[in-house]
């Protein structure tokens, strides 16, 4: 009963924060749900001998480590991408915003010569 209220209240704050629009959808939204369903659905003592069945390993909480991380190295790589992405965006706005000083330096300083 702890787990599932666990998973619940965690569903619900990724809720929250969806809503809020402070998770982007695009590229983390799957891994997230991931969890959430690797939550529930091991609360079921079947899919933990499924899991040691087809991962291979000696005890079911590994498979569910595995599994885990897994999930979570997902997750970082898709924040890894937006970050760069949204860092590369910032480098064009500012390149355009020096551009467009550099130029008014220039016009500013050919008028000021004739």
């Amino acid at each position: 009963m702890a787990r599932t209220l666990i998973i619940l209240v965690l569903l619900l704050l990724f809720l929250l924060l969806l809503r809020r629009r402070l998770i982007h959808v695009d590229l983390s939204f799957p891994w997230f749900v991931a969890i959430i369903v690797l939550g529930f659905v091991y609360n079921n003592p079947l899919v933990e001998v499924v899991l040691v069945k087809i991962l291979v390993v000696a005890y079911p909480i590994y498979a569910v480590l595995f599994l885990t991380l897994f999930i979570l190295f997902g997750l970082v790589t898709a924040v890894l991408i937006m970050v760069t992405r949204d860092h590369r965006r910032q480098v064009l706005l500012l390149r355009g915003m020096a551009r467009l000083d550099l130029a008014r330096q220039e016009a500013e300083f050919a008028g000021k010569r004739s």
